[in-house]
């Protein structure tokens, strides 16, 4: 009779405990399918976006402009400042040459720098709208991603439109609601 008891005990035991890891990985899935959803709306409103904004006037001014007018330059840089303030994901927004020389920029530091080995500069160059360059900030832990697409004058590729965008937190790992968590599954056992 002991032995029944035991072998009982054993099987509900395991059981309970198969049953609460099924539940957990469903939400795991769930939370993940999610973050999957919204990631992905996320990189196609930016890639549209950066589609629609290769053709403004701003954009396309300096890459077949002359070189000497200042007050274009004037102008884009503002624009490029007020598209950045609108829009608390972009991080830096430039425009380059054919050659991939930052011609305009939000951060003035980009000015002048070759970005040409950059890969989604690469690709934008090559006439291609693409998102590259993901990467994880070590001190952020923000997701980044370089967004870019091709300034086309209509008869060459003459220059890259780019967004670098930092993402906010997309998960966050609560220290005390993970260990509530542990505690009540720990306690229904």
């Amino acid at each position: 009779m002991l032995a029944l008891t035991v072998i009982l005990s054993w099987y509900t035991y395991t059981s309970a405990t198969r049953a609460q890891e099924n539940a957990v990985l469903i939400v795991a899935e769930a939370r993940t399918k999610q973050v999957e959803t919204s990631m992905t709306l996320v990189f196609r409103s930016l890639l549209s976006t950066v589609q629609n904004i290769v053709v403004y006037p701003h954009v396309q001014a300096p890459v077949v402009g002359t070189s000497g007018d200042l007050t274009l330059a004037k102008d884009t840089r503002e624009w490029i400042g007020i598209l950045q303030q609108g829009n608390d994901y972009y991080r830096d927004i430039m425009i380059t040459d054919r050659r991939g020389i930052c011609i305009a920029a939000s951060n003035p530091g980009h000015f002048g720098r070759s970005f040409a080995d950059v890969p989604a500069v690469v690709k934008a160059l090559g006439g291609m709208f693409n998102i590259d360059d993901f990467s994880v900030g070590k001190i952020t832990k923000k997701l980044s991603s370089t967004v870019a697409g091709p300034i086309d004058t209509g008869t060459e590729i003459a220059g890259a439109f780019v967004i670098i965008c930092d993402f906010p937190q997309i998960v966050t790992y609560d220290d005390e609601e993970q260990e509530r968590d542990r505690l009540a599954i720990s306690t229904s056992l």
